[in-house]
């Protein structure tokens, strides 16, 4: 925070990435990532999700998490990017995530984004079935 407030970023950089070479716990990494989330520094934050999503690709959340940072830097190339690495991963159940997240909402008109996120399937049921529950993630949420 002292490099940040100073203004230092090339120091700031350095800094991060001589501790993201380091194996730390993911609880760290998250909590760093939270940190530059609060001080709006979207990119040291993206470096800490990459190596997040790359040490651990089945992680969908280090996926979902490092596309809406890209998003909020108007990368949208690159938050889809991610993105498709978690709907591969996720299928279905993670698109019914996207489609909720606020967080995305830059994308939403976006043509790509709708090929990879289309909008629910609003499929009619015979009168008196009832819906069936998503299987997966359950309850997940981001």
């Amino acid at each position: 925070q002292i490099y940040n407030a100073l203004g230092e970023n090339g120091q700031l950089r350095k800094l991060v990435t001589d501790i993201l070479r380091s194996k730390l716990p993911p609880q760290i990494e998250q909590q760093l990532t939270q940190m530059f989330m609060q001080m709006k520094r979207f990119d040291m934050a993206e470096l800490v999700l990459v190596k997040m999503a790359n040490e651990k690709p089945d992680d969908l959340k280090s996926w979902v998490d490092l596309a809406a940072v890209r998003t909020l830097m108007n990368r949208k190339a690159n938050a889809i990017e991610a993105l498709q690495k978690a709907v591969e991963k996720g299928g279905e159940p993670i698109r019914n995530v996207l489609r909720k997240d606020q967080r995305f909402q830059p994308l939403w008109s976006d043509p790509t984004f709708q090929k990879l996120v289309p909008p629910a399937s609003t499929k009619r049921l015979p009168f008196g079935a009832a819906p069936q529950p998503a299987s997966g993630f359950g309850g997940l949420s981001f």
